[in-house]
């Protein structure tokens, strides 16, 4: 009998050993402390098409027809140029052309009364001959002639300056009356349909802002939805960060508006009251089966939100947890 009472004793002496071992922690799910830091970088609106127009071949500007902030279509006119040397070419390209079928016309003439002679013998192969390389020599003429006027009617084409998209004409780089070299620029514009946002954001950020689905532009106490586009495949040496370009998804604020880029964080992270640190590792306790276990957070920092990768239903020690060590029993206490 005696035997059967000391075993109960020890039993009971155990499990109260083990009830005094066991740490007191409150804990919360994950998904119930979890938050969503919102971020922010400076961004700037852009053109993604911004264009100096040029002129293609020497001549006065004479027009401007669109003023300074002006909004024009695809293909208007930007600026006039003095084309008259260019019209009378042209005009004298035509001229000569048609003097020239003329000729060939008489030469086809010749040739085939020529041919008739001949086959009578009444005319020297030899005539026939200069009768068939008459009308050859004419017939290259007359493509010279066709090359020539193609050659001027480009010229008179580019005594115009149009816009290669609907623009907004926001300088004029050469004044009215001006003699233009080939290739010297009249006017600057952008491109109206083609805005975009850019902004700096910090090298580690792209990842969380590639993942998130909030992103907005703030400018002047309005939001403007955008979507990442591009992240640029280069990092700013002195500045440690990467461009983002990123479209509106609505409606957009002037070329050339500052303001912020303003994203949420899609993954979760803890409150930085959970953290602590063990040895060199800051991270926070989770409870399994009735113990903690360590999980350290490498990218962490003290004080701060943390991400984790961690279930949603996974029991997060909140309190008591600076006395924890990995594989501690722990008593969860009641609220």
């Amino acid at each position: 009998m005696l035997p059967v009472l000391l075993a109960g004793l020890f039993a009971v002496m155990s499990q109260a050993v083990i009830a005094a071992e066991a740490t007191p922690v409150r804990v919360a799910r994950l998904n119930t402390i979890a938050v969503y830091p919102a971020h922010a970088a400076p961004a700037t609106v852009v053109s993604g098409s911004e264009a100096e127009l040029s002129a293609e071949l020497a001549a006065r500007i004479i027009a401007f027809p669109p003023a300074v902030g002006d909004v024009v279509d695809k293909g208007a006119t930007i600026a006039r140029l003095d084309c008259r040397d260019y019209e009378l070419a042209l005009a004298a390209a035509r001229a000569d052309l048609a003097e020239l079928e003329a000729r060939l016309d008489l030469a086809e003439r010749r040739l085939e009364r020529a041919r008739e002679l001949t086959a009578r013998q009444s005319l020297a192969v030899e005539v026939l001959d200069e009768r068939s390389a008459e009308r050859t020599v004419a017939q290259a003429q007359i493509a010279g002639a066709r090359a020539r006027i193609e050659r001027d009617a480009v010229a008179v084409s580019r005594c115009v300056v149009t816009s290669p998209f609907r623009a907004a004409l926001i300088e004029r780089l050469a004044p009215l009356g001006q003699y233009t070299a080939v290739g010297e620029a009249v006017a600057r514009v952008i491109d109206l349909d083609d805005i975009e946002l850019s902004a700096q954001v910090g090298a580690d950020d792209v990842a969380a802002i590639e993942a998130t689905t909030s992103l907005d532009f703030v400018t002047g106490g309005r939001r403007y939805p955008v979507s990442l586009r591009v992240a640029v495949a280069a990092i700013t040496t002195a500045t440690r960060t990467r461009e983002l370009r990123l479209r509106f998804t609505g409606t957009h604020p002037l070329s050339g508006t500052a303001g912020e880029l303003e994203w949420r964080d899609a993954r979760p992270h803890v409150p930085g009251s959970v953290l602590v640190q063990r040895g060199d590792a800051l991270g926070l306790f989770v409870v399994t089966d009735g113990h903690a276990r360590f999980t350290a957070l490498p990218a962490a920092q003290a004080g701060r939100p943390s991400a984790v990768a961690l279930p949603d239903d996974a029991l997060v020690v909140t309190e008591g947890q600076y006395g924890l060590n990995d594989g501690d029993s722990v008593e969860l206490l009641e609220d």
